[in-house]
């Protein structure tokens, strides 16, 4: 299982880019809008929860996240203020994660995933392991 990135807190990569919508809970001219210029596009979920939160409603769920592929799986298990993951969550099986694309990216650059990066905006597909230990 690949957990730990190469990738620093600080290095200066900003997103920018517009990734695919995974989904269709929300309205794409909805999701669209929301924009996350000037955050690590490998860091900062929680930021891009409140973000989204902003533009879309919803609640802050906090937790762990997998990504399953060929390669292996990656991800974070909950143990804050360290290791986890932030998303919405409107019912137990409908979340948008912003943050997600930085996520794939970093399991790709670690060679544990060879999916291609997406927005989650409906209910997870069984690649995806979400799992709530708060909701804010």
């Amino acid at each position: 299982m690949c957990v730990f990135s190469t990738i620093s807190k600080q290095d200066p990569i900003l997103t920018t880019e517009q990734y695919p919508i995974h989904g269709d809970f929300i309205p794409e001219e909805y999701v669209r809008r929301v924009n996350y210029s000037g955050l690590n596009k490998y860091w900062n979920c929680f930021e891009k929860a409140e973000i989204a939160k902003m533009f879309l409603g919803g609640n802050i769920a906090l937790g762990k996240l997998y990504i399953f592929s060929d390669l292996g799986n990656y991800g974070f298990e909950y143990n804050p203020p360290y290791e986890f993951h932030a998303w919405l969550e409107f019912d137990s099986d409908l979340l948008f994660d912003g943050a997600l694309p930085g996520v794939m990216e970093k399991a790709r650059i670690e060679k544990c995933s060879d999916r291609e990066p997406v927005i989650l905006n409906g209910k997870p597909e069984r690649w995806m392991q979400y799992e709530r230990k708060e909701l804010i």
